[in-house]
């Protein structure tokens, strides 16, 4: 049985100096097979960006992914996007 798909979303900090970034840099799919299915930015809301979007301050990322996935993109959308 393959482990059940999880979705996680993520704040990213509104004083991030290292945005904006566009989502192929971060390799979240590439590197660990999560994927980053939205954003919400405000009042927008972004459905399945693709990988040339930027990333903003602030934004909330929705990704898709296994529990040890999930916890694999925490850590690299932290230590990716840190001040």
């Amino acid at each position: 049985m393959s482990p059940a798909l999880r979705r996680g979303t993520f704040c990213l900090s509104p004083d991030c100096l290292s945005l904006p970034k566009v989502i192929r840099k971060i390799g979240l799919r590439r590197e660990m097979g999560a994927s980053m299915v939205g954003i919400a930015r405000g009042e927008q809301s972004i459905v399945n960006p693709g990988p040339g979007k930027e990333l903003a301050p602030g934004d909330q990322v929705l990704v898709l992914g296994t529990e040890v996935q999930q916890e694999m993109a925490l850590r690299t959308l932290r230590t990716k996007l840190a001040n």
